[in-house]
């Protein structure tokens, strides 16, 4: 019933029916509603990322398309036993129909790729599906397939065993898992729990990205928020950040000089090629107590170490600029600006700019110097010209170096855009060396920045000499 002909006195226990945050009208059969709308996602008629959340407690159904929701794929367990087609309540949509033929594409895959079962064929057949955080909330998902069995001859137990068969079989379980003390430790099934609706792909699938380069996240429990912190930090870690970035004019980048591949990974770093594309070196870390500079999240550095080039980066930065048009017969012009013709000249040098008004790569440039000279017309009409004398032809709108920044003139890149207007793009190398105030981290989330640097043979040694 749509929400202008609906009467609260006459349906007090309608459920609400939103679509993205407005509220369209109500249903006094949600639970139906709710089968069909999640029937007709898994048969794909309507796109699996829309999600479908109900609400029991504020009698709310949901329904969301809207865009910016993160979501992820789990595998979806039949709610209802269909007897007629062999399906039992409590069992994976997935079967070993849809694996074999997995299995078999990858051995030789179809010649018309349109005939490919694939991703895409789990998806439609409903198999997999994608859940967003909000919808997550009222899904109870297992964490592997295993679990889902254990759990389905569990409740078929609850309903069969004696109470002595019971106690028998959790002691034969006990006795099992203190002779394999690897074995996995696996949640204890409350039998009063509803049926379980998804279930894990892998249970790793359950973190993210920065989550899934922690390695063993499982030993920090004296600590588990450290994986958050670790979570958030990592986003910050310096490496390369693709293989082409000798060829990319950035804004800003930071590239590390020596990275190195991590001793410790995870499976997941393999398939997020970590290893390939590393972030961060390899240190040698003593946790001890040593002159008191390493006190509240701060290290102490072996300077012998930064001078042989541990943790040393490059910085670039780019500066762009074009030849815009001024009214109809004036243009901006790339040039090196003259004192005598050009008003409002800045403070840096003009000096290292070549005739065509810019920089050459391999030049050394500091705070303020010139990098893109360029002049426009002067405006007639505008009063504050200050100084302007006869010769004064135009001004300058030349963009220097930023102040606190010095470096290298890097690549020059000179060309037209889109609209046949002359563009420059200068990137600037600068090489930078760790010094007291930087931050460093493992992958723990244990933080510190450089608290002072001490020379090798003033730093704390091993037995064996190592430092």
């Amino acid at each position: 019933e749509v929400v202008e002909e609906y009467e609260p006195t006459r349906y007090p226990h309608a459920t609400k029916i939103f679509v993205n945050g407005s509220w369209v009208g109500v249903h006094a059969d949600p639970k139906h509603l709710v089968n069909q709308v999640l029937d007709t996602r898994r048969k794909s008629y309507v796109q699996f990322e829309v999600s479908l959340v109900r609400d029991i407690r504020d009698r709310e159904f949901k329904i969301f398309s809207d865009a910016g929701r993160v979501m992820r794929p789990v595998f979806t367990v039949h709610q209802e036993d269909d007897y007629e087609n062999n399906i039992t309540k409590g069992q994976l949509v997935l079967t070993k129909e849809h694996v074999n033929r997995l299995a078999q594409e990858q051995a030789e895959p179809p010649a018309n790729p349109e005939d490919k079962f694939g991703w895409d064929g789990l998806i439609r057949e409903g198999a997999v599906e994608y859940l967003d955080a909000e919808e997550e909330e009222t899904a109870m998902i297992c964490m592997t397939p295993e679990d889902l069995e254990l759990y389905r001859e569990q409740k078929n137990d609850e309903a069969t065993l004696t109470e002595e068969e019971k106690r028998a079989k959790a002691e034969a379980e006990k006795r099992e898992q203190e002779e394999d003390r690897n074995k996995r430790l696996k949640t204890k099934v409350n039998p009063t729990t509803h049926m379980y609706t998804h279930c894990e792909i892998h249970p790793s699938m359950i973190l993210g990205i920065c989550a899934s380069i922690i390695p063993f996240p499982d030993h920090n429990q004296q600590q588990s928020p450290r994986n958050t912190y670790q979570s958030a930090m990592g986003k910050q870690a310096m490496g390369f950040f693709l293989t082409n970035y000798s060829r990319r004019m950035d804004t800003m980048a930071n590239i590390l000089y020596y990275p190195q591949k991590p001793l410790a990974t995870t499976r997941s770093m393999e398939f997020l090629k970590f290893r390939e594309l590393p972030a961060g070196q390899n240190a040698i870390v003593a946790i001890a107590c040593y002159s008191g500079y390493n006190q509240e999240d701060s290290v102490i550095m072996n300077q012998s170490s930064i001078d042989r080039g541990l943790f040393r980066s490059l910085f670039f930065r780019s500066y762009s600029d074009q030849e815009k048009k001024v009214g109809l017969n004036y243009t901006e012009i790339f040039e090196k600006p003259f004192q005598q013709t050009t008003l409002r000249m800045k403070h840096g040098t003009y000096d290292k700019l070549d005739e065509d008004g810019i920089v050459a790569p391999g030049v050394r440039v500091s705070g303020e110097d010139i990098i893109i000279g360029k002049t426009a017309p002067i405006d007639q009409e505008n009063q504050d010209l200050g100084t302007r004398t006869q010769s004064h032809q135009r001004r300058d709108i030349s963009t220097p170096l930023r102040s606190t920044e010095n470096g290298i003139v890097d690549q020059v890149i000179l060309t037209v855009n889109a609209d046949n207007v002359k563009y420059v793009k200068v990137r600037v190398r600068t090489t930078k060396i760790p010094q007291i105030g930087d931050k460093f981290a493992s992958r723990h989330g244990q933080k510190g920045t450089i608290g002072v640097t001490y020379r090798q043979e003033d730093m704390p040694f091993s037995r064996e000499g190592l430092t």
